[in-house]
């Protein structure tokens, strides 16, 4: 798994360099170097968006847990918190590990290239993000 990461962290940026050239060499570069610019400029207002969004999450998650322990004496399961129960939808706020994942989705949309945007743009998928909180919810569970 970390020999994959690692592969994968060394040949990303020679794959996204070829992609960009390849691709300035058939639209131009200013429509590559304009597409670059806005999609750092997008990136970083997804990571802006989500910070002010994670800490409002958090605060109605802990308020929740705070009120059903009050209320029955037992604390709110993780899976509740993380979104993953078949619960109503409209009856949790927006699960906090969620809208921590739109952080890397963001910064992978702000860095440079095609790959990472598009591998940012299937993490700001909701579905998408409800996998990954249900799994890492599950691997943390006792």
């Amino acid at each position: 798994m970390i020999r994959g990461g690692c592969l994968v962290a060394l040949v990303l940026p020679f794959v996204e360099l070829l992609l960009l050239l390849w691709a300035a060499s058939t639209f131009g570069w200013w429509p590559v170097a304009l597409w670059v610019l806005l999609s750092f400029a997008v990136g970083l207002g997804i990571v802006r968006l989500a910070a002010a969004t994670s800490g409002r999450s958090f605060a109605q998650a802990l308020r929740l847990m705070q009120q059903r322990q009050a209320d029955t004496g037992t604390a709110l399961p993780l899976g509740e918190i993380t979104g993953g129960t078949d619960m109503n939808p409209a009856s949790l706020p927006v699960p906090p590990a969620q809208t921590l994942l739109l952080v890397p989705a963001g910064l992978l949309i702000a860095l440079p290239g095609f790959m990472t945007d598009a591998v940012g743009l299937v993490m700001l998928l909701p579905v998408s993000r409800r996998m990954m909180a249900r799994r890492w919810a599950w691997r943390i569970q006792p």
